[in-house]
């Protein structure tokens, strides 16, 4: 697991908190410690747009002992007593907290699991809140607890990555690193590759030109453990930008909740072929 925190606005009023919490942390690295805090809201707040009712529960991720990061992906189950709050269909709710402040973020729930993943070109190695999201108890009898669990990376086809005829071989679109699997630190390596381009390109701030082409003549500098460039252009644009980033960390999210990804845009596990 990477990083994520969330911290509450000083507005936020807490009642109370709620009992029957449990937590696991199989995910974690090594010197990491996660910790789940949940409050109840004496009041009703705005957040991102959606009024969360008094009543409600804030779910706080927490880390302490970071030894530095920059990717975090977190898996929670929250118990059938509640409801996670959401923004629009699969989309909940969420706060960045400060340790993810520097981090894109991306969130996805399906039946009461949630996936959080971040990514950035930076590290970070800052304690405190990761994230935050809203649940509402909807069943007094039913399961009130609250799991981090085991958010493991996805696996490509061993086809795909093993795959080679007549000099060429065949690459996964969103395996970046090349290691059979896709997750946040692919999502990491191709933010690394754009902040390099563009530190280096400053009239070029958006990767306008920033092509597969052009990072594989220089791949061992911008994607030094890529197969090739095109890789890490995840929409297929003929572009490597930050969206491509963004793409594999939704894909990423929504397999480990079992949730389509309904972009036609994102290619992330289709096989690429390359010369080799």
């Amino acid at each position: 697991m990477k990083k994520i925190i969330s911290s509450l606005a000083a507005s936020l009023m807490v009642a109370s908190t709620i009992s029957a919490v449990s937590v696991s942390a199989e995910n974690t690295e090594k010197n990491n410690i996660f910790s789940v805090s949940t409050k109840i809201l004496s009041e009703s707040v705005v957040i991102n747009n959606i009024v969360i009712p008094a009543g409600a529960s804030a779910v706080t991720v927490s880390i302490s002992g970071n030894n530095g990061l920059n990717s975090s992906s977190t898996k929670l189950i929250v118990g059938d007593a509640y409801n996670i709050i959401e923004v629009a269909e699969n989309q909940p709710v969420l706060n960045k907290g400060a340790v993810l402040d520097d981090l894109s973020v991306v969130s996805t729930e399906n039946n009461n699991c949630i996936a959080v993943v971040a990514a950035s070109a930076d590290y970070t190695d800052s304690d405190g809140d990761m994230f935050t999201f809203y649940i509402e108890k909807v069943n007094d009898r039913g399961d009130t607890s609250i799991n981090i669990v085991d958010m493991p990376s996805l696996k490509v086809s061993d086809t795909v990555s093993t795959f080679s005829v007549n000099g060429f071989k065949y690459a996964t679109c969103g395996d970046v690193n090349d290691d059979g699997y896709i997750d946040a630190v692919d999502a990491s390596q191709v933010f690394s590759a754009v902040a390099k381009y563009t530190k280096a390109n400053t009239s070029d701030p958006e990767a306008e030109h920033f092509t597969p082409f052009l990072a594989n003549l220089f791949l061992s500098d911008y994607l030094p453990y890529a197969p090739c460039a095109e890789t890490a252009d995840t929409n297929m644009d003929g572009l490597i930008q930050d969206i491509d980033a963004e793409k594999i960390m939704k894909y990423y999210a929504a397999a480990a909740v079992g949730n389509e990804v309904n972009d036609k845009d994102n290619h992330c596990g289709e096989p690429i072929k390359y010369s080799v």
